[in-house]
């Protein structure tokens, strides 16, 4: 069984937060995260971009999640959870689009959506 975890990407501070609880079902849906040195926080999901794990590493065993941007051989793909229900690496600027699980392993995780948007640029 594949691990369920999340990140999200603070719109109003501009950082990444790691997820550890994601509360549905309140009045707003909220999150408790934590940046890796503030105490943890409670946030209201409208401020933040969640993103899930896929489940799968890149071939460095990094996590990969849903907008993350990666490079396999000058080949660039951004990770997106699609109406197939599905994870696939959509590629970049006119690339080839591929289920994420036929290339996690041998790409490797170069940044993301987010905090790395000039990578959308590459082809």
């Amino acid at each position: 069984m594949r691990e369920i975890k999340f990140r999200a990407w603070d719109k109003r501070q501009l950082k990444m937060l790691t997820v550890l609880q994601v509360m549905f079902g309140t009045p707003h849906n909220l999150v408790q995260a934590h940046d890796g040195r503030l105490p943890l926080e409670v946030q209201n999901t409208t401020d933040l971009e969640l993103m899930q794990f896929t489940g799968l590493k890149d071939k460095n065993g990094t996590d990969i999640y849903e907008g993350d941007i990666l490079e396999e051989d000058a080949d660039w793909w951004r990770v997106e959870y699609t109406d197939r229900a599905m994870f696939e690496a959509i590629g970049i600027n006119g690339g080839v689009d591929f289920c994420l699980e036929e290339i996690a392993g041998s790409a490797t995780v170069q940044g993301n959506i987010y905090k790395n948007p000039e990578l959308l640029g590459r082809s």
